[in-house]
């Protein structure tokens, strides 16, 4: 007598048959995934996510912090300003200053290369345009533009004298004059530099925080009493504006003087170093403007 398979055996065999081709289905799905997914990641179809190392606030201050422009740098989120004037032809014998023939625009190119300001916000008088008349008409133009996140920067390089610049013409504009103009730019932070002899006896040009409450500094290339050699200090700048805050993102006040006071003394001889040296008024702590810094990631 033929026995037939008993029926739990036959359904534990359909089963493990089953569960075979289940196995042998995922491994086959799993090697097929893998190899496809190697595939497109060596196309460039398929991006490998990133995360950047750091806390949580310091995520989301690196996100407020735009990419171009700057300006307060509290909080990172305001534009740079300014008004650039230079003049290197004046009326007299052996008066010029054929090194300062552009230099306004070299000095705004410099901020400009340091991603803290838009070509369109920088405002460029040299030589014929330097005159007090289109001085003043470029502070009411930033004027409009300014809010109290920015910063604005107004640069001068040109012959000085004690407590006034010369401009174009013979013309000229001393500490009080421009101590008003300043008054009506109500940004975050104002930054005065002058490149000129006697530029340190300027330094009540900075109008005090009052009801507008700007923050300014002042950066001259002298003394009150002492000559200002060539381009030497301007050129420091121009150097040095593009490489600051690349060690924490900061640029302080401090950090600008020093960093002009050193590459403008490596080119100076001793006696000329006793006659010029660069000097600062104002917050050395403050924050002028930040820079972005590339993220460093890792995988996770």
């Amino acid at each position: 007598m033929t026995h037939g398979r008993q029926f739990g055996s036959g359904v534990i065999w359909w089963i493990k048959g089953v569960y075979r081709r289940l196995v042998r289905s995922v491994i086959l799905l799993t090697i097929t995934a893998a190899f496809l997914a190697g595939y497109a990641y060596s196309r460039d179809w398929l991006e490998v996510e990133l995360h950047v190392t750091g806390s949580l606030e310091e995520a989301a201050m690196a996100a407020d912090v735009p990419r171009s422009g700057t300006g307060l740098g509290v909080t990172g989120r305001g534009r740079a300003y300014g008004i650039f004037v230079t003049v290197s032809d004046f009326p007299g014998e052996d008066r010029n200053l054929p090194g300062h023939s552009g230099l306004a625009r070299r000095v705004a190119d410099a901020f400009i290369r340091a991603r803290i300001m838009e070509r369109e916000h920088a405002i460029i008088l040299m030589d014929e345009q330097a005159t007090p008349d289109a001085f003043r008409e470029a502070v009411a133009r930033q004027r409009l533009r300014l809010t109290r996140e920015d910063l604005v920067i107004v640069y001068f390089a040109t012959h000085g004298g004690e407590n006034s610049l010369e401009l174009y013409g013979g013309t000229s504009i001393n500490e009080s004059e421009i101590q008003t103009e300043l008054a009506f730019l109500h940004a975050g932070q104002g930054l005065f530099i002058a490149d000129a002899c006697h530029s340190g006896s300027l330094d009540w040009a900075m109008p005090g925080r009052g009801e507008a409450g700007t923050l300014w500094h002042g950066l001259y290339s002298t003394g009150a009493a002492s000559i200002s050699y060539a381009e030497y200090f301007s050129n420091a700048i121009v150097e040095l504006a593009p490489l600051l805050g690349r060690d924490d993102g900061d640029v302080t006040m401090e950090e600008l003087l020093a960093g002009v006071q050193a590459r403008t003394r490596s080119r100076l001889s001793s006696g000329m170093r006793l006659e010029m040296e660069s000097n600062a008024l104002g917050e050395g702590d403050a924050v002028l403007w930040r820079v972005s810094r590339p993220a460093v990631a890792s995988r996770e």
